[in-house]
């Protein structure tokens, strides 16, 4: 008895000394008895994830270390509403759920949930069909069992008492709702609650791509900025398309045209090649944080004054007014309880560079910023500065070309503010013939 007990701290000291990497940094234990409203939950707790997400891994490749004993979920629902109770870390805690949203492809639902215990957060909540088509963290569990295409019911939380970056992964296959699935018809599409890992993660690799740009040219030119992030051995990319529109029309002398400079989204898309049920073809985590025009003024000319209008999205709470301001001084517009698509036109500031107009409120250098309460953040959101140009007699018999140029400073953030803010600078010159 004695060589059998020493053998079996033998093989339990090997064991640990495995898994010392994956050690939980709390306990589970289950005290929930099973009956016909209990849940059977594979269950792994993942810690010390780095801050790209690059070991979170799956039962696969991580050969099953971070595996723990499944979990037995009591649940009940209260119409749409599902209510589940688990026994973690010694303490009972109750997650509930409400219906959010879909996926595009219409094979996800996402839950609004929240739990009663400030020792966890939820970073997904979400019942998924066609699983093969989904990030799952048990995959070999999934392949090995005949699972590859049933349901699954996935509740991911992240400890906040660690020091360490810890979660727990708990995954019901062949799931069933414990309501009509009739009942999420009439949710809306959104994928951002399916892409957490670009909440929760670094991106591993940023790019930005340019399309060329030809002096004179006045059609729009893109350019396309993309974050990648990684979680369980899939990459995850979010796209941001952004579209510069410049124009300047002739003019006579001592006289004055319309020129206009806008920024707008264009496109936006989250793509995971091995997990096409997270795919959207317009949204991602990516938007517009700041644009400010930097309009500079030909020879021969200057600007009398500028306008902005704009479709954007407004960070004010509902019932507050926002001050925008461009220039000299602020003016104030009424905020909708979600998007701005009110005209507002500003006075643009006094600056001077090398040029004495003959009017103290014409101005060489013409600097219009976006309000620091608005953004651009769904595809059609845009921020337009039309300007009036006006051009000077001068003592020459020749009649010369004026180039203005329209500088553009852009920063592109993460919906969730953990990416770093990239600022994105955009020239364009637009040749404006003078004319007698």
């Amino acid at each position: 008895m004695k060589m059998l007990q020493k053998m079996a701290t033998v093989v339990l000291g090997l064991c640990l000394a495995l898994c010392i990497n994956v050690i939980p940094a709390f306990a589970m234990e289950n005290d929930v008895t099973t009956d016909t409203n209990t849940l059977v939950a594979k269950t792994a707790i993942l810690n010390d994830i780095d801050e790209y997400g690059s070991n979170w891994g799956d039962d696969v490749s991580t050969n099953n270390a971070c595996v723990v004993e499944d979990t037995l979920v009591s649940q009940s629902n209260n119409g749409d509403v599902i209510t589940l109770n688990a026994y973690l870390n010694g303490q009972n805690v109750t997650i509930t759920g409400t219906p959010l949203s879909k996926s595009e492809n219409g094979n996800v639902t996402y839950f609004n949930a929240s739990v009663d215990n400030a020792d966890y957060d939820v970073v997904l909540f979400s019942f998924e069909k066609e699983i093969q088509d989904s990030v799952v963290y048990f995959k070999g569990y999934m392949q090995e069992n005949g699972k590859t295409s049933g349901n699954i019911l996935k509740v991911y939380l992240k400890d906040n008492n660690s020091s360490t970056n810890d979660y727990i992964v708990l995954e019901v296959f062949d799931y069933e709702l414990p309501f009509a699935e009739s009942n999420l018809n009439s949710l809306e599409v959104d994928a951002l609650p399916g892409a957490w890992v670009a909440e929760e993660f670094e991106p591993v690799s940023i790019e930005e791509i340019d399309e060329p740009i030809t002096y004179g040219d006045q059609y729009p030119s893109k350019k396309t900025f993309k974050e990648t992030f990684t979680a369980g051995g899939y990459e995850q990319t979010h796209t941001l398309e952004l579209t510069f529109y410049n124009y300047s029309a002739d003019m006579l002398v001592d006289s004055n045209s319309i020129q206009y400079s806008q920024v707008s989204i264009t496109g936006k898309t989250i793509s995971v090649p091995s997990a096409p049920n997270l795919n959207s073809s317009k949204q991602s985590y990516l938007y517009v944080s700041f644009a400010e025009l930097n309009a500079y003024a030909g020879s021969y000319t200057a600007w009398i004054y500028t306008k902005i209008s704009g479709s954007v999205t407004s960070s004010i709470p509902k019932g507050l007014t926002a001050s925008f301001s461009a220039g000299i001084g602020p003016i104030s517009g009424a905020i909708g309880p979600d998007f701005w698509t009110q005209n507002i036109s500003m006075k643009i500031d006094n600056t001077y560079d090398s040029f004495v107009p003959k009017d103290p409120d014409y101005a060489r250098i013409a600097k219009v910023t976006m309000d620091s309460h608005c953004k651009l953040t769904q595809i059609g959101d845009y921020f337009h500065v039309t300007g009036c140009l006006a051009g000077y007699y001068y003592p020459s018999s020749i009649t010369p070309n004026s180039s203005s140029r329209y500088d553009w400073t852009i920063k592109v953030a993460n919906s969730h503010g953990l990416t770093s803010t990239k600022t994105a600078s955009y020239s364009f010159n637009c040749r404006v013939n003078i004319k007698k």
